[in-house]
């Protein structure tokens, strides 16, 4: 398990994984801007491959990154030591063996009673704009990624999310996380009160139609998001 501290640290720096623009509202969907990077699984074993999935944002709303979009690094001296390629399924990242982590450890100034995080850099361009984010993923035994079992308005399951102009629904997020998690809500369709909590007030103050993105994070550095279409009619 990861001792507590080293488990405080991660959270504060996976706060600052997904890079973004510096924006008026930070849950505003329609600037330039990392929402989210994660790896599958969350976690990796010495020597396990992993994929990166890189969420983002622009003018044309929330969307995953493709491959070919997409360049994943490790900063050196750890290139030599993490196997980090383009291949047919996306970007895979192979973690170091048993051996290397002792090696890693050396570089990053990792205690052995601490897990490893392992550092990825990731590199995009929307709208012209080159976003370049952070994910730290741990390794240490395998860890799946958190769910994310459903969206509901003001209580109801919602596919999509529709509200009347001038409403302030309640948006609920039911996930696997835990108590430790992390939740973001963004939207382009009005703005947001209580973004960083389990249930946001959407203030629906005039027709629109977009999206409505929902990001949670848990203490191991699993990341689950969702788009839900919205509409302010």
């Amino acid at each position: 398990m990861i001792a507590r501290r080293a488990l405080v640290a991660l959270v504060a720096l996976l706060g600052l994984a997904a890079g973004c623009a510096d924006v008026t509202d930070p849950y505003e969907l329609d600037h330039a801007r990392v929402i989210a990077v994660r790896t599958e699984p969350a976690a990796l074993a010495p020597g396990e491959r992993g994929t990166v999935d890189v969420l983002v944002t622009g003018v044309d709303g929330p969307r995953p990154v493709a491959a070919d979009a997409l360049s994943v690094t490790v900063p050196e001296p750890l290139a030599a030591l993490v196997s980090v390629a383009r291949t047919a399924d996306g970007w895979t990242v192979v973690a170091p063996t048993s051996e290397q982590l002792l090696a890693v450890r050396a570089a990053l100034g990792v205690p052995a009673e601490e897990p490893v995080a392992m550092p990825l850099t990731v590199t995009t361009t929307v709208d012209g704009v080159e976003l370049i984010a952070h994910k730290w993923t741990v390794v240490e035994a395998t860890a799946a990624n958190p769910t994310i079992t459903g969206v509901a308005v003001d209580g109801v399951a919602a596919p999509v999310i529709r509200a009347r102009a001038g409403s302030t629904p309640e948006l609920t997020v039911t996930h696997g996380a835990g108590a430790t998690a992390v939740i973001r809500w963004l939207s382009s369709v009005g703005d947001l009160e209580r973004y960083q909590s389990a249930t946001a007030t959407l203030d629906a103050t005039s027709p629109a139609r977009g999206a409505i993105v929902v990001v949670v994070r848990d203490a191991r550095g699993g990341v689950a998001w969702q788009i839900v279409p919205a509409e302010i009619e």
